[in-house]
């Protein structure tokens, strides 16, 4: 391509880029579908009680600072009190919610109208009504005119930003694709997939209805965690703030969290936590679905193929389960990075210029997601890597600067996460913490994960009953296919024998284990195994490998199909993914409850996972809530303030020694020092708890309590800041040389 071509094309993409952002927020501006204000409709409440008592109306959720007004018409046999109650303000100790509006209502018939003024940002309100006879509510409405609904507007603002990315790569298309007849597929492909993205995918994303699976508080929480450190200056954060009511909770050092950086941000400017959880997983699945595209379309230049090998990789029943049941975020990060890793690593072998660099920035990404998806990565590309290199060898063509490039990989990989590497080790190996022995790990194992017999049923599991899901139908349909091109690879291509028929085999294997064909009970006998299947701890992990080996096998054994022939074949195939895939979001919204509008995580604290605790720590309610803080008798306390996992307070001794102990979880790496620079001994008692040892005749002094101040934090971050820097710096230098030739 021309220069001047090149300069032509950029420069229409950038025009349809600002004029589709500028046409999209003045259509949402000015049709009223910005967030300005609103007016809620509550259904009639009739109440009808002879004694003093609450009677809840209805709680609304998400509510931001602003002025709102209560309306409704009221007939009431005796006076009445409407209360509005603060949901984020529950205190477990009291057992009560602190009432930021209450209004009287005068016994007889007339209507209600009375504003109230929302400082802060709530969590949530609930609307209870108490009276002592009989009253009729109608027209009930809850309005604002000024209030801009931080959900909705940054929903708005990223959705105009996708629709501009997608017009811009539409116009590419147009004005890349020279061929007769090939501009109508491309853009087809192009629609295809934001429909997968938008729709079939994420579509249950889009209602009013909440995440609800077995892992949503945990990430919840950590979210949240990261948006407080983010509004305190603290990052990266290194102990999550907000879990046990504040207590500190060290998960940030051993599950990677660079990731919610992102919906977290979305906190901080308004947003709340499940809105920014929410469009956070519908940004993962429009990314997974273009990442895998693109690592397919790649491997095999077929764009049918990999539209349906796409299809089958993000709506397995497997990917939904994940998103949906299990809200496991680092599971559906890593299965998004995964396929771009296992092209980078095929570039290696078949490919003039290895993408090693590629390659390390997929892997990066796999350990920012989820420490057991390093693990799978590992086995995967370990995998691949042996049967690539046996068919080069084979072919004479094996190449030593392979190895050179890898061991460039790893090495940016590895010092680039440094900053991350060596907390988690250091916590990983030195730190006292609650995990899963082995034998709880294989009860836990045989009971629950075993039971739902793998994605390779066409039926979920919704609650304790097996519902038909098209999901199944997707990958055994997958299957089918991946056979038929095995099978014409194998006649029409006899060279490629030594990669078809061992991934072949190697999917059908890990197929297998997801399933409880095999006799678990006597292979976790052996020792070995054992552990390696307890360290994983789910059967069903080994599902990312079936997926992502299945559809190898489609992409590599179509990559030399051409002709006509070749594309209605991949046209047909993709047509059988495509229709057995559309159902899927159906099944999950109407037969199995994954989601309700109930929602009720609040900020009460306790996200219920005991791994990263100290064994000790008393999990009771009743001491969670104990935040006051206690001291021996010879020690008085004129000031204290926490932020976060962050204590200052002052201290005065009569003469002698004491100690004062803070509503914080203990670990190794908290530290208190005083106002002249002194350090103090800090530790904790039998329930896991910190304290700070007070030295005799000291002074009144100024304390402060912090976490992470050694080499360990501090050190890797900057190797790792500076790394990534020079790295992007040498890029640009070699694009700069490049465009100078």
């Amino acid at each position: 391509m021309k220069n001047t071509e090149r300069k032509f094309i950029i420069a229409c993409i950038i025009v349809v880029s600002f004029f589709t952002i500028l046409a999209g927020r003045f259509i949402i501006y000015n049709t009223g579908l910005y967030p300005s204000g609103f007016e809620m409709n509550i259904n009639d409440v009739h109440i009808e009680s002879e004694t003093q008592e609450e009677t809840y109306i209805v709680e609304l959720k998400n509510f931001r600072a602003g002025e709102y007004s209560v309306v409704f018409d009221y007939i009431t046999g005796s006076d009445a009190i409407l209360k509005v109650y603060s949901i984020a303000g529950y205190d477990y100790k009291t057992d009560a919610m602190p009432v930021f509006m209450e209004k009287q209502i005068t016994a007889g018939e007339g209507a209600f109208n009375h504003s109230f003024t929302l400082d802060d940002e709530y969590q949530g309100v609930t609307f209870v009504l108490q009276s002592e006879g009989s009253v009729s509510l109608t027209n009930i409405k809850v309005v604002s005119d000024d209030v801009v609904f931080a959900d909705r507007a940054i929903f708005y603002n990223w959705l105009i930003i996708v629709v501009a990315v997608l017009a811009a790569y539409a116009v590419y298309l147009v004005l890349k694709t020279r061929e007769r007849g090939a501009l109508y597929p491309a853009l087809f492909v192009l629609l295809c997939l934001v429909a997968i993205c938008l729709i079939s995918n994420s579509i249950y994303l889009f209602t009013d209805n909440s995440v609800h699976g077995c892992d949503v508080k945990f990430h919840l929480f950590r979210t949240k965690a990261i948006a407080e450190s983010m509004l305190n200056g603290n990052i990266p954060n290194r102990l999550n703030g907000v879990s046990y009511f504040g207590y500190g909770y060290a998960n940030p050092l051993l599950y990677p969290e660079l990731f919610l950086y992102i919906p977290a941000a979305w906190i901080t400017k308004g947003m709340s936590d499940l809105g920014a959880l929410k469009l956070f997983c519908i940004l993962i699945n429009c990314l997974a679905v273009f990442v895998a595209y693109y690592s397919f379309d790649k491997m095999s230049h077929n764009r049918y193929i990999s539209l349906a090998a796409t299809v089958l990789y993000t709506m397995s029943s497997y990917k939904l389960i994940n998103i949906y049941v299990r809200v496991a975020l680092g599971e559906t990060l890593f299965m998004t990075f995964l396929p771009l890793a296992v092209y980078a690593l095929y570039t290696f072998f078949y490919e003039e210029k290895p993408r090693w660099f590629l390659l390390a920035l997929s892997v990066g990404g796999i350990v920012q997601s989820q420490i057991l998806g390093v693990l799978l990565t590992c086995i995967i590309l370990g995998l691949l890597f042996v049967l690539f290199t046996i068919d080069k060898v084979i072919k004479k063509e094996f190449n030593f600067i392979i190895i050179k490039d890898l061991i460039k990989s790893v090495i940016w990989v590895a010092v680039a996460n440094l900053w991350f590497i060596v907390p988690f080790l250091n916590a990983y190996f030195n730190y006292d913490l609650i995990m899963f022995n082995q034998d709880e790990m294989t009860e836990w194992f045989f009971n629950e994960l075993l039971s739902a017999k793998g994605f390779l049923s066409p039926f979920i599991m919704a609650g304790d009953k097996s519902v038909f899901s098209s999901a199944g139908v997707v990958v055994l349909a997958g299957i089918c296919g991946a056979i038929a091109l095995c099978c014409i690879s194998l006649l029409k291509f006899k060279e490629d024998r030594a990669i078809v028929l061992p991934a072949a085999i190697m999917t059908v294997f890990f197929a297998v284990i997801c399933t409880d064909i095999i006799d678990w009970q006597k292979m976790m006998s052996v020792k070995p195994i054992k552990i390696f299947m307890t360290t994983l701890q789910f059967a069903f992990r080994f599902e990312a490998l079936f997926l992502i080996l299945l559809c190898f096998v489609i992409v590599f054994t179509s990559r030399k199909l051409t002709g006509r022939k070749a594309e209605i074949l991949s046209a047909v195939f993709a047509l059988i993914i495509l229709v057995a895939t559309l159902p899927n979001m159906a099944d999950f919204a109407m037969k199995a409850d994954f989601g309700r509008t109930d929602n009720t995580y609040g900020s009460y604290g306790v996200d219920q996972v005991l791994e990263y605790l100290k064994p000790g720590a008393d999990m009771q309610r009743e001491v969670l809530v104990e935040k006051e803080v206690t001291r021996s008798d010879n020690i008085s306390i004129s000031s204290y303030a926490k932020d976060g996992i962050n204590i200052d307070f002052s201290v005065k001794t009569d003469g002698n020694n004491g100690w004062v102990q803070l509503p914080l979880f203990y670990y190794d790496d908290y530290y208190a020092v005083t106002e002249s620079g002194d350090r103090l001994k800090v530790y904790s008692d039998d329930r896991a708890l910190l304290y700070v040892e007070i030295p005799e005749n000291m002074g009144e002094e100024l304390i402060s309590v912090r976490f992470g101040d050694s080499w360990i934090y501090r050190v890797p971050l900057y190797i790792s800041v500076a790394f990534i820097a020079a790295t992007f710096m040498a890029l640009l230098l070699d694009l700069y040389k490049r465009k100078i030739k």
